[in-house]
């Protein structure tokens, strides 16, 4: 796939398929998506545009918002990857547990500033295809980056990077 290809067929929000989420979330046990709608969310409370009473805006959360939870993330891609990866970064230097599914962009500053300093990193065989899925989907791989949380289970299919 050339570069056109790759950034006309780019969007920013890909739901996370189950035989990704339910093996992580059967080790984790998540309380909480940090970025969802009432459509695609992946456990019950959710932080987005129709969040029930929850926040609406992850960007806006504050670590005492989040202090006994179990972090699920899978931000919105492009423009938002920046702000998000910072947020992300800013609750895990509060000892938030957050696991993060983010696109395996090694070539940004986002990674290198927000994601590789702060957290444990982990990676997988073949891309993902995210729902709903296409035949030109994903253009990239995609990594796993845990903060303040142990590794995942061999069970998950990730491995350290």
């Amino acid at each position: 796939m050339n570069k056109h290809e790759i950034h006309k067929n780019r969007k920013e929000n890909w739901e996370t398929p189950p035989e990704i989420f339910q093996p992580l979330n059967n080790h984790y046990r998540f309380t909480i998506d940090l970025a969802a709608c009432a459509a695609n969310r992946k456990v019950a409370r959710f932080v987005g545009p129709d969040g029930g009473g929850l926040h609406s805006d992850f960007l806006a959360l504050s670590a005492s918002d989040l202090i006994y939870e179990m972090c699920w993330i899978n931000p919105p891609y492009g423009k938002f990857l920046k702000p998000f990866t910072e947020h992300i970064a800013l609750l895990a230097g509060y000892g938030i547990k957050i696991v993060a599914l983010l696109p395996m962009s090694l070539d940004t500053g986002w990674f290198w500033n927000n994601v590789y300093p702060h957290a444990e990193l982990y990676g997988r065989r073949g891309r993902i295809q995210f729902l709903p899925r296409r035949k030109s989907g994903n253009p990239s791989g995609s990594l796993l980056a845990t903060f303040n949380l142990h590794e995942p289970s061999y069970l998950t299919g990730w491995r350290g990077l």
